[in-house]
């Protein structure tokens, strides 16, 4: 609540004057933030920009004035990565993040795929518990199923869609299918279909779509309806037959907001609104230049779809090691934004929601334990797009999963 120097008076006068940096500053100064010049006028723009279009639905109260007051804040700080550098944290912590420059703290509460409710659906999951003796300290499955490696490593861009939970798990299963044939079939499966057509009812009942989706249902959809081919985005005049069937439907972007697309930062333009739209599901594949029909392209999972691996390191590193990658879901929190290099472990800031990323090995960085895993930020965040995180940070080993490819046909 607004303290009582901040009381209705005191802002129906001054919103009666016109004074919104009156407002800004009477609110700054009840903050705990530390700004540089450009940070602090990339938040009063955001402010001003949310204020104006909050006031086209309604009256302003001092509650809603200060909401949108920390939802516009920057989500990167300067004095936010000094803090957690200053912790002496296993990892390097940096604001200066191409993929999320401008990004606000509203914004970004809108990037987590998943929640704990639908989560707490992996408790009914079957559970693998296979243990491999004398696994090694460190393995990267780049190196071991080399002829995969191009996959196994590949990085993707949500976007503005919040589709990593379909990422994850088609990026999970075109390796696992590799792996499993010898690199005999060697293709990117499309997370877009499952964006597009994972929805209730094809039993992928609650969110779904760019909004978030069941981790747990996308991994059942796999075995029930299957996944076509289809790799990054590709504008549909420069689509060839090696584009795969269904293509992302999103180009790869920068979160950059609406008020700041002159001045967006990296290699990739601003991604406009989020969330994006859901693609419409059909039964042919969008890429036209691909001769194969989407019915005979598509790739299974053999019954139940998705496999939980019992949620302790152990069981986790023997699934890679004996058949890929697998999924997990971690707990976001503020500060995975700032992760530049390192072993991540949660430093600083609250928690977001879930994130679902793809899990490809595991190593040793002194003492610390980690987990090698490929994000769907595109390869201007972290370590190229992918990130090092210590074991039982986050709860990652809580809702691992994977699926068993169906080769038989």
């Amino acid at each position: 609540m607004l303290p009582a120097s901040l009381c209705l008076s005191f802002f129906i006068g001054v919103v009666g004057q016109g004074s919104l940096k009156a407002i800004f500053a009477k609110l700054k100064a009840t903050r705990d933030t530390i700004y540089n010049i450009e940070e602090e006028k990339l938040h009063y723009a955001r402010f001003e920009a949310d204020v104006k279009q909050a006031t086209t639905i309604g009256d302003l109260s001092p509650e809603i004035l200060e909401s949108l007051f920390d939802e516009s804040r920057p989500a990167l700080m300067q004095f936010i990565a000094d803090r957690i550098n200053s912790k002496h944290a296993t990892w390097v912590a940096s604001q200066d993040q191409p993929h999320f420059y401008g990004i606000s703290h509203g914004d970004m509460m809108l990037l987590h795929g998943s929640d704990e409710r639908t989560l707490n659906n992996t408790d009914k999951s079957l559970i693998n518990s296979i243990i491999v003796n004398g696994l090694p300290l460190a393995f990267d499955s780049r190196e071991d199923f080399s002829a995969c490696a191009g996959l196994i490593g590949h990085v993707s861009d949500q976007s503005n869609c919040n589709s990593c939970g379909a990422i994850s798990v088609a990026g999970a299963l075109g390796n696992r299918l590799c792996i499993k044939t010898n690199g005999k079939v060697r293709v990117q499966l499309s997370p877009a279909y499952a964006v597009a057509c994972c929805v209730p009812s094809r039993g992928c009942t609650g969110v779904h779509g760019c909004l978030g989706a069941n981790y747990v249902h996308i991994w059942e959809f796999t075995h029930s309806f299957g996944i076509p081919t289809g790799g990054d985005y590709t504008p549909v005049q420069s689509m060839t037959a090696a584009s795969g069937c269904w293509p992302y439907n999103f180009p790869k972007c920068n979160h950059t907001p609406p008020n700041m697309r002159n001045h967006s930062v990296g290699k990739y333009p601003p991604c406009g609104s989020v969330p994006a739209r859901k693609p419409p599901c059909q039964s042919s594949c969008p890429n036209r230049k691909y001769r194969t029909n989407l019915l005979v392209d598509l790739h299974f999972t053999v019954a139940p779809g998705g496999i939980r691996v019992t949620p302790n390191v152990g069981s986790i590193k023997s699934q890679i090691y004996a058949g890929g990658p697998v999924t997990a879901a971690i707990v976001f929190y503020d500060d995975l934004l700032y992760y530049n290099s390192g072993v991540y472990t949660h430093v600083y800031g609250a928690k977001v929601g879930y994130h679902l990323i793809k899990l490809i090995g595991w190593g040793m960085m002194g003492a610390q334990g980690y987990w090698l895993a490929v994000n769907s930020w595109n390869e201007e965040w972290g370590e190229s797009g992918l990130l090092k995180i210590g074991f039982g940070g986050c709860e990652i080993e809580q809702y691992v999963m994977y699926g068993d490819p169906d080769v038989s046909t």
